[in-house]
Parts: C-alpha cells; structure tokens; sequence
C-alpha cells in the first residue's frame, strides 16, 4: 500500500512458522519528537481485501491527529487475510490470533518507540475486524485499555443463520465455516466474542476495559 505516513514491514512469525506482513502508520511527530512514545491502535480491517482499507483509513486518522482530535499515535494494520474472522483456525493452518498477540504486538514494541504497556494499546475494527476487536480484547484485558467494535460480525449464535442484508452466499459462508471453524458449532461459539466476554467477564471489569460499539 503506498499512503503518506504508512509503511510496510515484515516480520518472522513463530506462531505462523513463516514470514508475515502488516503496514503501519506513523505519525509526522514520530520523527520530530525523537525521545517521545507513542500509543498504538491497533485496526483489524474486515473480510474480503486486508489491504484496500489503508489508505483511507490512514488518511483518517492523519486527519483527526492534525486537527488535535486525537493524540499522535502509530496505527497498525494487521494482515487477517481475506477470512481469519482474527482467530486460530481449528485446524491450525492459520493461527491468527497468535500472530497477532504472541508475535505482532512484541515485534511492534520492539521496534517503534510505543508505550508498551497496556494503558497505550487500544484495538478497532470493522465488521469481521470489529468481531476481531471483540475476541482479542476481551480474550486479553492485560494488554488492551479500550475496544473498539465497528458493525461488528460474525455475531450470532449459528454463524449459518444469515444475518439481514447479508451478501454472502451460503457455498461462501459454508466455505468460510469449514476453513476457520472446521465446521464444528461448538469450536465456533468458543471462539465468539460474546462467549469470551461472558467467560472473562471478571477480568475485563477488573481492567475496566473501555469498549465502545458501533452498530449499523
């Protein structure tokens, strides 16, 4: 993706046992503050193209830290792949939450000047994205201070049952079902957000944990 501001990385995954990709954002006062930290947000984007959303996203956000609306912080862009929905498949093949968590956010931290600790990470994300926000925040309070779930999706109890307006054909979401969750009904709703918030709910209350969800 070439956007003003936003860079391209690689970085060897132990979770994945090969090579991964994220893009990132860094804010002009990065390189004219040189002893300062800066808070990271985490974006997780939505199926479909896990790059198309960058550049719009990046200028965003470019937007509101010019304008004082926001405080200077790095943006990451994870790579979730068309369909991850930001979690460990069952079988295995792709382990993304683990990328995330266990490599990405380390790699991160060691490389850029960020606050690395809990009080300067926040997650957001967009439909499959905002989901992803929801299972990784609430999965780990310890390491994030706010959520944010954007038209949040998959949500519903049988990732089968279509919600309303949805594009998606059902050889598609069979397919996706297969691929992530192996099919099984019950891997599927271990992995849901309002499974996880539910079964961690004394952490995520003792961290209070600021979440904000958008719906629509």
């Amino acid at each position: 993706v070439s956007a003003p501001g936003v860079e391209y990385r690689l970085f060897q995954s132990a979770a994945a046992g090969t090579t991964v990709s994220f893009h990132v954002f860094v804010p002009p006062s990065y390189s004219t503050q040189p002893t300062a930290r800066f808070p990271v947000l985490y974006w997780l984007h939505g199926s479909g193209n896990p790059t198309a959303p960058i550049p719009q996203m990046s200028s965003f956000f470019a937007s509101a830290i010019s304008q004082g609306k926001i405080p200077p912080m790095l943006v990451v862009f994870p790579n979730g792949m068309n369909y991850s929905m930001w979690c460990d498949s069952k079988d295995g093949h792709v382990p993304m939450e683990s990328v995330v968590v266990d490599d990405l956010i380390p790699f991160v931290d060691a490389n850029y000047r960020t606050i690395a600790q809990r009080s300067g990470r926040i997650l957001e994300g967009f439909s499959m994205g905002g989901a992803g926000s929801g299972r990784l925040g609430f999965h780990r309070p310890d390491l994030f201070a706010g959520i944010s779930m954007l038209g949040a999706g998959p949500i519903q109890s049988n990732f089968l049952d279509e919600p309303d307006g949805s594009t998606i054909p059902l050889e598609q979401r069979l397919a996706i079902y297969e691929m992530v969750w192996g099919s099984d009904p019950a891997y599927y709703l271990a992995q849901a957000p309002r499974t996880i918030v539910v079964d961690r709910a004394r952490a995520v209350i003792a961290a209070r944990t600021r979440v904000r969800q958008g719906i629509g």
